[in-house]
């Protein structure tokens, strides 16, 4: 049995539903605004981090640079003392240079880590979003896009680059299809032209010199005909 909704109940309940829709979408945004927050603020960390630990490696250089160019063997003979203490000092500084050197390359692995980490994510966001901003999206359609950026002069690590941006690929789409709409207007058969049919030739009418009147003669050479025929008999 059916059973028969108000109007006013459908509309609420379609109010309802725009708004639940409306809701989770700025609560969806709201989220990625949020992480996108977050991974700055690690990104600004992870910059400072690079910068004070090559600093530390520059600083370290600097000290080291001090003790080129000395005649070790003469310091030793003239100054044994400080000549000693300045070796073990340059052997600290290098040991701390290799310290920071290991340091600085283990930030950098952590930020490549961190960077293919978040091209994954990204692209896997951006793919959720692909389906509502191109219709009809499938492999096949996906295939096509490639394909056509390809032939349009991008390659495939600048299409990969794009981690499947829906703006981006958007873009592709209507341009693909766009001039495929042109290639079928511009290979539609043209109509063949219609002979021109040949034009009849008129042929004169005879002139009406008969004697013998005709329905075609003017009333006046019809007579003159008659008047010309009775006459004939009557001879």
């Amino acid at each position: 049995t059916k059973i028969a909704v108000p109007q006013a109940a459908k509309e609420a309940f379609m109010k309802n539903a725009d708004y639940t829709q409306k809701t989770q979408a700025v609560a969806e945004q709201r989220k990625e605004l949020d992480g996108d927050k977050e991974r700055f603020q690690q990104a600004i960390k992870m910059q400072t981090q690079f910068t004070e630990a090559d600093t530390a490696i520059r600083l370290i250089d600097s000290q080291l640079a001090q003790f080129e160019g000395i005649d070790w063997n003469t310091w030793s003979q003239q100054d044994p003392t400080n000549a000693q203490q300045a070796q073990i000092q340059m052997g600290a500084l290098r040991e701390q240079r290799g310290q920071a050197v290991q340091n600085l390359q283990r930030m950098q692995a952590e930020a490549q880590q961190a960077e293919s980490q978040e091209i994954i994510r990204r692209t896997e966001t951006n793919r959720n979003k692909i389906a509502s901003v191109i219709p009809d999206w499938s492999p096949d359609t996906e295939r096509a896009i490639f394909d056509y950026g390809i032939s349009n002069g991008l390659t495939e690590n600048q299409l990969a680059s794009t981690n499947y941006d829906p703006i981006m690929l958007s873009f592709l789409n209507k341009s693909r299809l766009f001039d495929e709409l042109q290639q079928r207007q511009t290979a539609k058969p043209k109509k063949k032209a219609e002979p021109v049919p040949k034009a009849e030739k008129v042929r004169a009418k005879k002139s009406s010199n008969r004697s013998t009147p005709s329905d075609s003669d003017s009333t006046e050479v019809w007579l003159k005909k008659r008047e010309a025929q009775l006459a004939k008999r009557m001879a």
